[in-house]
Formats: C-alpha cells, sequence, structure tokens
C-alpha cells in the first residue's frame, strides 16, 4: 500500500473539508429564491402538526405495550382491555410520557414545546439576508442571525434552551437547522417561486420517539404608507 506523506494527508483533509462546507452554499446568489422581507403567515393555507399523537418509534405506542393506550388499571383493572395497558390509568397520556418512556418522553414533551413555541412566535417574520448571512426576527422580539456557510453556532433559544444551530443554501431554498437536548432536530426550509407573492415554509422536527412535518403559507406583509414596510 503506498504511504502518503503528512503534507500530501494535510492537502487531502483540507480539500475534503472544503468539499463538504461548499455543498452547503455552492447556490448561485442569481439563483437563489427572493425569501427577504417582512411575512405574515396565512393561517388558512398554513398546515400545523398534531403534536398530541402518541410516539411512533418502534416499541412504543402499541397498545397494550410501552407508551400503549393507558397504564397499569384500564378499564375492568388490571387484565382489562389490553390487559395492563387498558385505556385510562397512571397518570394519563402525559404520564406514560414521561414516566413510562423516561428520558425519551421528556423528549417527547421538549419537542412537542419547542414545535408549539417556534410556531406561535413565527405568526410574522422578517428576513433579512446579505450575501453569507441570514437573520430572522421573530414576533417575540427575538432574532436569529447566522452564517449561510453551513457552520454550526451555539446558541440559546430564548424558552427552549441550549442548541446548535446552522444555516445553508440548498436547492429547495434556505434551510435553517437547529439541534436540541435529547436528539430533537427542527429544520426549516425557506422558498419562494419568483413571480410569488408567498413564502414557503417546509418545517421538519425529528425526535427520539416520533417526527412531525408540516407546511406554512406566509404572504407579503403590505405596505406602509409612504412606501415603507
Amino acid at each position: 500500500m503506498m504511504k502518503l506523506s503528512r503534507p500530501a494527508l494535510a492537502a487531502m483533509a483540507l480539500a475534503f473539508s472544503s468539499f463538504a462546507c461548499a455543498r452547503h452554499h455552492n447556490v448561485p446568489l442569481s439563483q437563489r429564491p427572493p425569501i427577504q422581507g417582512n411575512w405574515l403567515r396565512n393561517a388558512q393555507e398554513s398546515a400545523g402538526p398534531d403534536l398530541n399523537d402518541r410516539p411512533q418509534r418502534e416499541g412504543f405506542g402499541r397498545a397494550g405495550g410501552i407508551g400503549g393506550r393507558g397504564g397499569t388499571g384500564g378499564r375492568g383493572g388490571t387484565g382489562g382491555r389490553g390487559g395492563m395497558g387498558g385505556r385510562g390509568g397512571m397518570g394519563g397520556q402525559d404520564g406514560q410520557d414521561r414516566g413510562e418512556l423516561g428520558a425519551g418522553g421528556q423528549a417527547l414533551e421538549t419537542m412537542r414545546w419547542a414545535t408549539q413555541h417556534l410556531r406561535t412566535i413565527s405568526g410574522r417574520i422578517e428576513l433579512r439576508l446579505t450575501d453569507s448571512t441570514v437573520a430572522v426576527a421573530y414576533a417575540d422580539t427575538t432574532t436569529l442571525t447566522l452564517p449561510t456557510n453551513g457552520k454550526e453556532q451555539k446558541l440559546t433559544w430564548r424558552r427552549v434552551g441550549e442548541m446548535e444551530a446552522k444555516a445553508s443554501w440548498e436547492e429547495a431554498g434556505l434551510e435553517i437547522e437547529r439541534k436540541l437536548e435529547g436528539g430533537i432536530k427542527i429544520t426549516e426550509t425557506f422558498a419562494r417561486a419568483p413571480d410569488s407573492r408567498r413564502l414557503i415554509v417546509e418545517v421538519v422536527v425529528d425526535g427520539p420517539l416520533r417526527d412531525l412535518k408540516f407546511k406554512q403559507v406566509y404572504d407579503l406583509e403590505p405596505e406602509k404608507s409612504g412606501g415603507a414596510r
């Protein structure tokens, strides 16, 4: 086997690193969707996630199983419908999520809260772009500013907690990814057709017990008098 010198290995590592980073921001400026502006969510056209659904991962959310319908003390007591796992029981659904599912249940609650919080503060958003950054201003007066080179930044998300966030231009649009504790990842993809006055935001939430996917539709905020938004 041919041995490579240290300078050659270093050059290969640098080339690979450059390629890995370039894939996140190689969309030319002319091909980036025109998403900058002030946007108001269209409630009728937008879809929300089902935050009350049961876990979907293998081994969870099955009737009579861990995290199934109810716990000990279902209809008819122990041995009722579904045996030890009939409807109703120890603490109801939330009790099962936090108790029987342990750390996974806690992560599920965090995922539900973070998803609902994101939808709440995203009723109105302001998107500001430069060649290398994006700033998203939310209705709760917070602003998320990130480089669009795909490099993760360690930040604190108000009312949610610590997170690692990154932004990058992909073929589908501008992608913003947040990683939270408990293995939770929230990815938003912002897209807009050149001749459209609407912004489409696809949201995917990956969690340890289940996934969520929904779409938010925004209209351009009407211009104020004097031509300023």
